[in-house]
């Protein structure tokens, strides 16, 4: 039983790690409501080190969910802007 808890633990553990990245190669997926399901994960991956800056308690929380934002918001656009195929010349 331990050997499953344990198997079923990584694979959990494989998924919850895989899915902001996939959250960015949602390009070609053509259903909608998979595309906006992964669309609001790429969100959530983005704006999450700011509100967890924000809820953090201290008085320069503002100054250090500023300094974040600086670098997601870029990972935010890279979320958004559609990949290019490096398959096709």
């Amino acid at each position: 039983m331990r050997r499953a808890a344990v198997l079923v633990a990584a694979l959990v553990a494989a998924l919850w790690i895989a899915s902001p990245a996939q959250a960015f190669a949602h390009n070609n997926v053509h259903s909608t409501s998979l595309h906006a399901v992964l669309d609001a994960l790429t969100l959530l991956v983005a704006s999450a080190p700011v509100w967890t800056a924000l809820l953090w308690s201290g008085g320069n929380r503002w100054w250090l969910a500023a300094l974040i934002a600086v670098v997601q918001i870029p990972v935010a656009i890279i979320g958004f802007v559609p990949i290019a195929n490096p398959t096709c010349t």
